[in-house]
């Protein structure tokens, strides 16, 4: 027979053993939560490894978190494989859909896309996925659903100035410049230091400027034609309205800075800072080959689809928690144009490496 003391002991021991287990296993899902995405990866794959001695419930947020953090690195095929397991235990989970449909649009997949943000609306109207689904018609050069979808996220959410900005491009698709003006100044309202819709209202003040130029310019249908263009107050009429669509068109356009060179500084590193509000800014980064690259991203709004950037031609990415400085350090070794952007694409920037 075992002795009072034994039992005690046997008894503390496997307490002891069992509040470990559980320590270990909220440190799992602590990490699996997090918002640092090695460390999620991390959490959320140990999760997973124990699959069996979890819930259901608890196997679709693991791979969800991890296909997000997936996802944030630029490993678009990984995100997708956990988003797959994701949507497999909860085929009509709206956040799950809607995560998968946003991967399948960066990868330039528009169809399926289209077929999974279907289902999440259809499970759970928001602003954020007829966004997303009208970025994918757009994508695909089909502007009035994509005006559609713009329109219902905009009723949903009248400050969602990116919503304004998808619009507004829609209708510069379809040669709308009105309407994609009456847009981009009702972006910059809700944001006037928004990139993007900064950028494409230059855009269609270059529009603008060629049509001007095309109707001023001189016809030769006949000789009561010729004769009227070569009076003299035709002639300073022509010529000035010449002098002032190149003067629009330089100001506008052409007068655009073509990008910010980083700064050398003491400790060997190319430096630059980049605003995260409504864009990137400035959205053109140029720095030199063969030296390191820590640029300097500061996040000052809360929309979550800024919350990450990613650098998917040098396998760097980082979370960009609002109110902070996060520095993204790498190398560039060789020459070219290189694409920065948020995980959904709607904020984006270029790195020119001479």
């Amino acid at each position: 027979m075992i002795s009072r003391p034994l039992r005690l002991a046997l008894a503390g021991f496997f307490l002891v053993l069992l509040a470990a287990t559980a320590s270990a296993q909220s440190d799992r899902w602590a990490r699996c939560r997090g918002r640092d995405t090695d460390a999620r990866i991390a959490g959320c794959t140990e999760v997973i490894d124990r699959l069996k001695r979890q819930s259901r419930r608890d196997q679709f947020t693991a791979y969800f978190n991890r296909g997000g953090a997936y996802r944030a690195k630029g490993d678009l095929d990984r995100a997708l494989a956990d988003l797959n397991n994701a949507v497999k235990l909860y085929p009509k989970a709206a956040s799950a859909l809607a995560e998968r449909a946003s991967i399948f649009k960066a990868k330039g997949d528009f169809d399926k896309a289209i077929a999974d943000y279907d289902a999440s609306i259809a499970e759970r109207p928001n602003a954020v996925a007829f966004l997303g689904r009208g970025e994918a018609y757009r994508a695909k050069n089909d502007f009035d659903p994509a005006i559609a979808d713009y329109d219902k996220a905009i009723a949903l959410d009248p400050q969602l100035a990116d919503a304004f900005v998808s619009r507004a491009k829609a209708y510069l698709g379809k040669e709308d410049l009105e309407r994609a003006k009456q847009d981009l100044e009702a972006a910059l309202k809700l944001d006037p230091r928004l990139a993007s819709a900064n950028a494409a209202l230059d855009e269609v003040t270059k529009r603008v400027a060629e049509r001007v130029a095309a109707s001023a310019a001189p016809t030769t249908s006949g000789p009561i034609a010729e004769a009227d263009y070569a009076s003299p107050d035709r002639l300073i009429v022509v010529v000035a309205g010449f002098v002032l669509i190149a003067f629009i068109v330089w100001f506008f356009w052409l007068k655009r800075a073509t990008g910010m060179r980083a700064t050398e500084t003491s400790s060997g590193y190319q430096e630059a800072m980049i605003l995260v509000k409504g864009g990137y800014t400035p959205d053109t980064i140029i720095v030199r080959r063969g030296k390191p690259v820590r640029l300097n991203f500061r996040r000052e709004e809360t929309a979550s689809c800024s919350d990450k950037v990613i650098f998917a031609d040098f396998q760097k990415s980082a979370e960009l928690p609002t109110g902070e400085t996060v520095a993204v350090e790498f190398l560039p070794k060789e020459s070219g144009e290189f694409n920065f952007a948020c995980p959904m694409g709607m904020f984006r920037g270029r790195l020119v490496v001479e």
